[in-house]
This record gives structure tokens, sequence and C-alpha cells, in this order.
């Protein structure tokens, strides 16, 4: 919000476009969603930068994308 709110300071005094102070509210939001979204995963990343001192099987491949054939 730092960042929206210095360019809004700056678009009210008329040395910033008005797009871009809005630009800077739009991706503060987006990376308050993301920072939300990420939040009910912090476990998995916290286990994931941890060692273990178990031995486990090596990670399979998971394709993100589905294809489907035609």
């Amino acid at each position: 919000m730092t960042a929206s709110r210095f360019a809004q300071q700056q678009a009210t005094q008329g040395l910033l476009p008005p797009e871009v102070w809005l630009a800077l509210g739009r991706a503060a939001n987006e990376l308050n969603d993301i920072g939300l979204d990420l939040d009910e995963h912090l476990d998995t990343l916290a286990a994931a930068r941890t060692p273990s001192t178990t031995p486990v099987k090596p990670p399979v491949p998971v394709p993100l994308v589905v294809r489907r054939h035609r």
C-alpha cells in the first residue's frame, strides 16, 4: 500500500499520470491476494525447505497442464 499511497500523492500533485497510480493500486491488491493464497500452504513450504533425515523416494514429475487429444 505504501507504493500506492506514494503514487497517489504524486498523481494529485500532477507529477504522475493517474493511470500509474491506479495500476500500482491494482498490483498491490494482486500481491495481497497472492500472499493470502499462499498462507494456506505455509506448512508445506516450510517442510520443503527443511532437510529431511529419513530417506525418501525422489519426486515424480507431474504435468501441470492436462492436454486433450483431438
